[in-house]
């Protein structure tokens, strides 16, 4: 059963995305550091304006020509600070069809809901879905009062109903690695192309940004 999300953007696979991220600086001075899953973007551009600043005075800043953006050697992050009263500009390429998260990397924040979450392409494009594959389910807790700490993977399957898993002792961590989705490197060539250059997409996307990814209208004012 799928489940649908406020914050669930779709992306059409193998776009070029810019997002810019804003924090208005409002209640107190912090700074955000926000973290993609699923790729490698470039840092095009980043600048602090003062102690608060409103996305339509960013978005009249880009409209203007203000915005500079390294389009050359813009370094490569998975994680980027958000300056307070400031935005950060990244740009990546929609290769890695799945569902992505982009979140504040304060926990806390994190939990109240400063986050969304990035659809690449469509469900025929996602990989499929390894063979025994962990899944959610029951979880009975031990009886003991202590913890083992010659715990291992039980080489037999456990009786409960959770599905198990066919792995013996020491073997669920490569199970695991094997199973993890691949994050694709992205060419510094393409992600060098001019927005302008991009389709009418992409630039509309950046904009519909603006307002998505303002930091204090997720949950709460900073």
């Amino acid at each position: 059963k799928e489940c649908a999300c406020a914050y669930t953007l779709q992306i059409p696979l193998g776009s070029l995305v810019e997002v810019i991220l804003i924090d208005e600086g409002m209640t107190f001075d912090a700074t955000h550091p926000f973290h993609l899953h699923g790729y490698s973007f470039r840092v095009v551009a980043m600048e602090r304006i003062g102690s608060n600043v409103t996305v339509d005075q960013i978005r009249a800043m880009d409209d203007n020509g203000l915005i500079r953006r390294n389009l050359v050697d813009a370094p490569i992050k998975d994680t980027v600070a958000i300056p307070d009263g400031g935005y950060t500009a990244i740009r990546f390429l929609a290769t890695n069809p799945g569902y992505w998260l982009l979140h504040c990397h304060l926990e806390f924040h994190a939990e109240v809901g400063m986050g969304a979450i990035f659809e690449i392409g469509e469900h025929e494009d996602f990989p499929p879905i390894p063979d025994n594959f962990p899944t959610c389910g029951d979880w009975f807790p031990s009886e003991k009062k202590t913890v083992d700490v010659n715990f291992t993977v039980p080489k037999y399957p456990i009786i409960y109903d959770i599905i198990p898993i066919p792995a013996g002792e020491n073997e669920l961590l490569p199970l695991l690695i094997a199973a993890s989705p691949l994050i694709h490197p992205h060419e510094s060539r393409e992600m060098s192309h001019e927005i302008s250059v991009a389709s009418s997409f992409h630039r509309y996307y950046s904009l519909a940004l603006y307002t998505a990814y303002c930091l204090s209208i997720f949950c709460f004012h900073l």
